[in-house]
């Protein structure tokens, strides 16, 4: 009788091409609270969330991101690399310029975070209170109804994230119907596109 041939060749051979990783620079600290508590939730251990620091603005936060050494390996043409800016008040058209020649994908919000978090339990029709809150100094307006509406305690660095990530998908969906526009480099009306980022994280895990 043949002996059986070992496999163990084959299946060097057919070992598959390591999992696409994604890299995420966050303008502050909330942001990087989010993105962390989410990858863990979702075990998504190919994502890599860098460390906010106090240069906050949107070029800084790309700086960031170009200068991101991973521990392990380089990073690859098929890795994500994200950039979670606020709109705000900045100028963004030479910060997406510079970093789409990189190829870098953005979770922009417009004007800031704490949109995103709303839409966790309210779409954008359902919220009171943010008219007028794209304009410059909307973000105020957009914490006052998060605080209100939402977690009347909120803060920055202090908030409840679980109960937030623990809703995201809703959050993608509410998100996703308010952008009419996909087309345009960034937000110009009021909304966010975190959803783009939360989403391919949570897939990542799959």
């Amino acid at each position: 009788m043949a002996r059986k041939r070992s496999c163990r060749g084959q299946d060097r051979r057919e070992r598959s091409k390591p999992k696409r990783r994604i890299f995420v620079a966050t303008e502050g600290v909330t942001e990087y609270i989010y993105f962390n508590k989410l990858k863990t939730e979702v075990g998504a251990q190919n994502v890599d969330v860098l460390k906010s620091t106090t240069k906050t603005d949107p070029r800084s936060v790309r700086n960031r991101l170009a200068k991101y050494k991973p521990k392990h390996g380089d990073i690859r043409a098929d890795d994500e690399r994200w950039l979670v800016i606020d709109k705000d008040d900045h100028d963004l058209g030479a910060v997406f310029s510079a970093a789409d020649r990189r190829k870098y994908l953005f979770a922009d919000s417009n004007p800031c975070f704490e949109l995103w978090l709303i839409m966790h339990y309210k779409a954008l029709h359902e919220v009171s209170g943010l008219e007028g809150s794209a304009a410059v100094s909307g973000c105020e307006k957009v914490i006052d109804v998060l605080r209100k509406q939402v977690e009347s305690n909120y803060e920055k660095t202090d908030y409840k994230v679980s109960c937030y990530v623990d809703r995201c998908k809703l959050a993608i969906n509410n998100a996703e119907k308010t952008d009419k526009d996909k087309d345009t480099a960034w937000m110009n009306a009021i909304g966010t596109r975190v959803y783009k980022l939360a989403d391919s994280i949570r897939n990542s895990s799959t």
